[in-house]
């Protein structure tokens, strides 16, 4: 698959990929950017050119991941980037899927018994994602910014090495949620409603597989790499 490049127009990467536009917009750029060049809206915006191309083609591209690249740019940006895809998933993508469960299984004639365990899947995954999220933005984030700034760090910063171990476990809830919906639910639904709630999950399934790369190949190096350097 073609890489993005900062000569591509901006409406191009939509267009042969619109479910790139949340990533899009997670940098404050909105559609309206008419034939633009990705040089020439992060010229405007002030973005890193680099760094947007970086994250967009790998988000475009499963088999893409610039690893030496990334560690490469500064991890102010790195959580800059995480802390917007986390407002991303409290404000839309939480809120929308719950919606979309709801509006199956009050379409459906499934038995009590189904509808629970349904329910009891997506609550114990988030309420697990959101104290992850939680974690992160609590008690790792400001500390890495603290370190970038040179600041003393009286304890020890977390060890985002269970990063890795916490998005395995999500991950693991996340496809028993799939696994209960296309294996085991009766077939007495909506279509069009069981259809769109499933794309809306693998679509957010999509997202946070990349999102955890982000934090497990990247952001934890850097920790790493400041400690070795302070010491």
């Amino acid at each position: 698959m073609d890489l993005f490049r900062s000569n591509h127009k901006l409406f191009d990467l939509v267009d042969a990929n619109p479910n790139l536009l949340p990533v899009i917009n997670r940098f404050g750029i909105r559609p309206g950017f008419k034939d633009k060049t990705v040089a020439e809206v992060c010229t405007e915006k002030n973005i890193n050119k680099d760094f947007f191309l970086a994250l967009v083609n790998t988000y475009n591209n499963p088999d893409y991941f610039p690893e030496e690249e990334l560690l490469g740019f500064s991890p102010v940006l790195i959580v800059d980037y995480l802390k917007r895809t986390h407002a991303y998933y409290l404000e839309y993508c939480l809120p929308r899927l719950e919606s979309l469960l709801e509006r199956l299984i009050s379409g459906g004639r499934n038995s009590d018994r189904e509808l629970t365990m349904i329910r009891s899947f997506y609550e114990k995954y988030k309420h697990e994602f959101l104290l992850h999220m939680k974690d992160e933005e609590e008690n790792v984030f400001p500390v890495v910014l603290k370190m970038v700034k040179g600041d003393r760090i009286d304890n020890h910063p977390p060890a985002s090495l269970s990063f890795e171990k916490d998005h395995i476990n999500m991950e693991d809830k996340l496809n028993d949620l799939k696994n209960l919906l296309i294996k085991y639910l009766a077939p007495d639904y909506n279509d069009n409603d069981f259809n769109e709630f499933l794309a809306s999950l693998f679509q957010f399934e999509k997202d946070i597989t990349d999102h955890s790369r982000i934090e497990d190949h990247i952001l934890v190096p850097q920790i790493a790499g400041i400690q070795r350097g302070r010491k």
